[in-house]
């Protein structure tokens, strides 16, 4: 059989910020794996595959079948391509300390003699139905549903050791949010609660704090949610039910939108020319943390410095980002920056020279020199994005935040050139 597949490459919708690109993901792959003991079925168990004797000697002695490593015949694992069996055979002895173990309910076995995802997915598309396409999301209602997760999860802020679930229904209004030691019971609770009070027809999205398994996306189908989100990637047997089940299965992480199946949930937003207060104000919250982000580089460069000289330009410079900060939060209040910016060109001077090094030793033309550099970043940053808008809008906006990072590194510019080279008379 070789050495076992841990991980599976599959298609991949990456959504950050505004911009929509294709590629790929590894995902963690899910098989079921039935143990037996002493040849009868005992439990079937999920996990990713490798290292089925340690995997079933460890499962044994949590289970209290077995105390000592001497309480085991053998362990064999059949390695048939698609069986997953693993048997675990005891000793004579150690059958009957624990034969009431042994005749213990409850587990969920199998008696043929293999087991494989394909035949996961396919005995779930017996009892579930596929979903219907009636859902209508944007990028950010997701991110929206995902943010609500901290304000959620009291229980894990207190132990570090909860998982959480919510449910919103198609205006992001949240329906029910619990936490638990296990995942699965956090769903199961938070769709109990929406089926109980006899809504479950309105709930659009399940978010989870987790990776998203095939059980997880079993119980978001059988409580009608189109669309479930987990914080870390799906196992690919999850992926594979979801397409089945004709289910929009998204991860969140690190900054960006993984959409792994039935994509055509999440709507392209603004393609025309007018653009949404929200979408507007989304757009200054990102400019105003570059500026935050800008601002306390320069006051910690300034705390860090020793020359007097140095220690004063960039209290200065700190002070020009701290003035950028107040114009953009006073045109959050506005529905367009309406051309605010002086469309002025600058010299092109920081493209020609590289960014020095932070240090206590610099000397005042490298300042400016690191501080021009830092502000064509910012403009690059944001004419690239205005590129890649669909929205013409949203495009306007980049640009202007573009003319005003072009702005300031003229200024820049203007102050390497009076340092660096003074006029002599």
């Amino acid at each position: 059989m070789g050495t076992p597949e841990t991980s599976k490459s599959q298609p991949v919708l990456r959504l950050k910020e505004d911009l929509r690109s294709t590629g790929r993901a590894d995902l963690i792959v899910e098989e079921p794996l039935s143990i037996r003991v002493n040849g009868e079925p005992y439990a079937v168990v999920m996990r990713t595959p490798g290292d089925e004797t340690c995997h079933v000697a460890g499962f044994c002695l949590a289970e209290g079948l077995i105390d000592r490593p001497e309480d085991i015949v053998t362990v064999s694992f059949c390695t048939e391509e698609g069986t997953n069996v693993a048997t675990a055979t005891l000793t004579e002895a150690r059958r009957a300390v624990v034969a009431d173990l042994l005749q213990r309910k409850g587990f969920v076995s199998q008696t043929s003699c293999g087991i494989c995802g394909k035949k996961v997915v396919k005995d779930m598309q017996q009892i579930l139905r596929p979903l219907p396409s009636r859902a209508q999301v944007s990028a950010n209602q997701i991110r929206a549903a995902v943010s609500m997760l901290s304000q959620a999860q009291s229980l894990y802020d207190k132990t570090r050791g909860a998982h959480a679930a919510l449910i919103v229904d198609n205006r992001n209004t949240l329906m029910a949010a619990f936490e638990d030691a296990g995942r699965h019971n956090a769903l199961d609770k938070a769709i109990g609660r929406v089926f109980l009070e006899h809504k479950l027809a309105s709930a659009v999205m399940g978010v989870m704090s987790s990776r998203l398994s095939y059980e997880l996306v079993q119980k978001a189908a059988r409580g009608g949610l189109e669309i479930l989100i987990g914080l870390s990637r799906p196992t690919f047997l999850a992926v594979e039910l979801a397409m089945s089940v004709n289910m929009t299965l998204v991860c969140s992480q690190e900054g960006q939108l993984l959409v792994f199946t039935c994509p055509e949930r999440i709507k392209n937003q603004n393609k025309g020319g007018l653009m949404e207060a929200t979408d507007y104000r989304r757009i200054i919250k990102f400019a105003l943390k570059n500026e935050v982000e800008a601002r306390n580089f320069y006051r910690d460069a300034a705390r860090k410095l020793e020359n007097p000289s140095l220690k004063t330009i960039f209290t200065e410079l700190a002070g020009e980002e701290q003035n950028h900060f107040d114009i953009l939060q006073d045109l959050g209040n506005r529905n367009s920056l309406d051309s605010v910016f002086d469309k002025a060109g600058d010299y092109g001077l920081s493209e020609t020279v590289d960014a020095p090094e932070l240090s206590t030793d610099m000397l005042p033309a490298d300042a400016f020199a690191l501080a021009m550099k830092k502000e064509e970043a910012a403009m690059v940053m944001y004419t690239r994005l205005a590129d890649a808008c669909e929205s013409r809008a949203e495009k306007n906006v980049f640009l202007e935040l573009a003319q005003m990072e072009r702005n300031h590194k003229k200024k820049m510019e203007d102050a390497f050139v009076n340092i660096g080279y003074p006029e002599k008379w």
